[in-house]
């Protein structure tokens, strides 16, 4: 299930403490980016409401990536031939703000969902891999975090990318 690190971190942070809503507000843009990546229709409330989320997130760099994900989520409406890889970007920067805030499972969630959904720019798409799998050692799930190595180098090969099979 996708964003199951999301709700364990949420459910391991106090309500009235910051870090609770953030991850709340973190929550509502990753399902919202998971329906567009899959294809499923997303309304202007459920924008309007999740907007409306992440103006309580309190750390300004989270605030901003999420931000940034709703506005490409909107101008993404068109899907256009590169909606998927700008969409995915912006979760790569939103992964990464949650992995430099401490908040590996959250961030090992954001990278799985680049990886599955945006299949059709391949450096991305290994670099999330890259970054999950290092999540996952963080949380010290090395068997899972093995798994997606091997998927990365098999990704690789079929890619021709030496750098990254190494």
């Amino acid at each position: 299930m996708r964003g199951l690190e999301f709700f364990s971190a949420l459910a391991e942070a106090p309500p009235t403490d910051s870090r609770w809503s953030d991850l709340a507000a973190g929550i509502v843009v990753f399902r919202l980016a998971e329906a567009a990546l899959t294809d499923v229709q997303t309304d202007q409330w459920s924008l309007n409401e999740a907007k409306r989320q992440v103006a309580g997130v309190t750390r300004f760099a989270l605030n901003l990536r999420l931000r940034d994900i709703l506005e490409g989520l909107e101008s993404c409406s068109q899907r256009d031939s590169d909606w998927r890889r700008t969409v995915g970007r912006k979760l790569m920067a939103f992964g990464l703000e949650l992995h430099r805030a401490g908040e590996y499972g959250p961030a090992a969630d954001a990278f799985a969902l680049i990886y599955e959904c945006v299949p059709d720019d391949p450096a991305l798409h290994m670099q999330a891999m890259q970054q999950r799998a290092f999540m996952l050692r963080l949380l010290a799930r090395f068997d899972d975090a093995e798994v997606v190595y091997q998927r990365l180098e098999q990704f690789a090969s079929d890619v021709a990318d030496v750098a990254m099979r190494l």
